[in-house]
């Protein structure tokens, strides 16, 4: 093997090699993701998901499901049932099962996981009515 090309120019005796560091293991990245979308859940449950927090209903202070999920929840009592649902799907680690197999499943990385807030919603959404309707 020659030192020059064919242009007569020295090549470079040691090779350009980068290293990537795979940021999809971890554990802090992950930590940080799973807080934003419990928080972001703890958010939708009091604001956005209406079809989960209607099927509950407040009384005497005790959060119970209800018989049909036609309930008209004021808003403080679909504060305490989005806290009651919180403590439920913390309790669960709900937010990481979805997270790990919505990462496996869609091939995203993890750091794209705030990109794709909208498909998650709906998927959490989705997952949350199937999780206690059966309850």
């Amino acid at each position: 093997m020659s030192l020059m090309n064919d242009n007569g120019i020295i090549r470079p005796a040691i090779g350009t090699f980068y290293n990537y560091t795979d940021v999809n293991k971890d554990k802090h990245l992950r930590k940080m993701m799973i807080k934003y979308y419990r928080g972001k859940t703890e958010k939708w449950l009091e604001e956005d998901y209406q079809d989960v927090t209607n099927c509950f209903k407040v009384t005497s202070n005790k959060v119970k499901k209800s018989g049909s999920c036609n309930n008209k929840n004021s808003s403080t009592d679909t504060k305490k049932i989005a806290s009651y649902l919180m403590e439920m799907v913390l309790e669960k680690n709900l937010i990481k099962k979805i997270l790990l197999k919505y990462t496996k499943i869609y091939d995203v990385n993890w750091y794209d996981l705030k990109l794709e807030k909208k498909n998650l919603k709906k998927l959490i959404e989705k997952i949350l009515i199937k999780k206690f309707s059966k309850i």
